[in-house]
C-alpha cells in the first residue's frame, strides 16, 4: 500500500497470504461453502500481526479499530494499496480517506474490491482446494465521537456486494469500537463485532458458484499499544498486543506486533498470531519507508 502520508498493505509473495484475506472452507454435502473474506488491515497492521487495535498513527489504523479515527496522530493522511493472496491467487485493492474533522466529530470512508488475480499467477501446487471465482466490493462509513482528546467512541457501517457465476448478493455489517489514550505512551482499544450479514459463495458439483448470506458471528476484541521512549519524541519502538474471542468458536486468538525505527526513515516490523483452538499460527513481517509526505509500507504473512 502507498499513502500520503500513511501506511497500507503491499503484495505478499506466492505461497504467502495477506492476513485475514483468505477464505475459510467448510464441507457441506456435495458442495463447498466459502465465507467471502473481509480484509480489515493495512500493510503496517499485517506486518505487526493485526494487533493494531490500540494504534492511532495513521488513517489506516481505523481498519483495525474505527474508534482510532477520533484520536489519530496523522489525521490528514489517506492510504491506498493492494494485497495478493498467493495461496488462492486473490487480489485486493483499498482506499481509505477522511471526510470530516473537528475536535468532537470525525467521518471517514473506505472502499475496496477483491477479485481473482491474473491467471498467470497460479495457485500453490500443494493446495488441496480450488477456490471458486467471485468478486467482492464493499464500502464503509466511519463515525467517531471524541471526548477530551483522550477517549473516542465509533461505529463502522459497511456494505458488501458479492457476485459469482449464479447471481449476486448485498449485505451489511456493523462494528462498534472504543479507544482510550490516557497518556501519549500508551493506549487501549476495544471492538464489538458481528452485527448484520456477510456474503458467502457456494461451489457446486457443476463447478459454478452461487451466492448466499450468513451471520458473521459475534466477537469481542481488546488490545493495547505501548510506545518507547516515553519522555520525548520521536518514538523509536511500538509494541502492540491484542486478543479476540469469537463466540462461535472455542479458544482465543492472541496477536502481537513490534515496530522498531532503525533510522528516521526505515521501520522494521514483525508479528505473530497464536490461536489456542487450532494449529494455524504464523509469523508476520514487513518494513516501512518514511518520507516527508509519502510513506510506503510492505507486509507479508505466511499461510499454512
Amino acid at each position: 500500500w502507498v499513502g500520503l502520508p500513511t501506511a497500507a498493505a503491499a503484495p505478499a509473495a506466492p505461497g504467502f497470504a495477506a492476513a485475514l484475506s483468505a477464505a475459510s472452507l467448510a464441507a457441506t454435502g456435495a458442495d463447498s461453502l466459502w465465507t467471502v473474506p473481509v480484509t480489515r488491515t493495512d500493510a503496517r497492521g499485517l506486518a505487526m500481526g493485526d494487533a493494531m487495535l490500540a494504534d492511532d498513527l495513521t488513517i489506516g489504523s481505523i481498519l483495525s479499530n474505527p474508534a482510532s479515527l477520533g484520536l489519530l496522530r496523522q489525521d490528514r493522511s489517506w492510504s491506498a494499496g493492494s494485497t495478493h493472496d498467493g495461496r488462492q491467487n486473490r487480489m485486493g485493492h483499498r482506499l481509505v480517506a477522511p471526510l470530516l474533522r473537528d475536535r468532537v466529530h470525525r467521518l471517514a470512508v473506505s472502499a475496496s474490491r477483491e477479485h481473482r488475480g491474473d491467471r498467470r499467477l497460479s495457485l500453490r501446487s500443494d493446495s488441496p482446494y480450488r477456490p471458486p471465482d467471485w468478486t467482492l466490493t464493499d464500502a464503509s462509513l466511519f463515525y467517531a465521537l471524541t471526548f477530551d482528546q483522550r477517549f473516542s467512541l465509533a461505529v463502522e457501517q459497511r456494505m458488501h456486494h458479492a457476485s459469482a457465476d449464479l447471481g449476486d448478493v448485498w449485505t451489511g455489517t456493523t462494528r462498534i469500537g472504543a479507544f482510550y489514550r490516557p497518556d501519549p505512551s500508551i493506549s487501549y482499544g476495544f471492538i464489538l463485532d458481528g452485527f448484520g450479514r456477510t456474503p458467502t459463495v457456494r461451489l457446486g458439483e457443476d463447478g459454478r458458484t452461487r451466492t448466499a448470506t450468513s451471520a458473521p458471528g459475534e466477537s469481542i476484541e481488546i488490545g493495547s499499544t505501548f510506545r518507547y521512549p516515553f519522555e520525548f519524541r520521536p518514538t523509536r519502538m511500538v509494541l502492540s498486543l491484542a486478543s479476540r474471542k469469537d463466540f462461535d468458536q472455542r479458544g482465543i486468538l492472541y496477536k502481537a506486533g513490534l515496530e522498531f525505527m532503525a533510522t528516521p526513515w526505515l521501520a522494521l516490523r514483525g508479528g505473530f498470531l497464536l490461536r489456542s483452538y487450532s494449529d494455524q499460527d504464523g509469523p508476520r513481517a514487513g518494513l516501512g519507508l518514511r518520507g516527508r509526505h509519502v510513506w510506503i509500507d510492505y507486509g507479508v504473512a505466511y499461510s499454512e
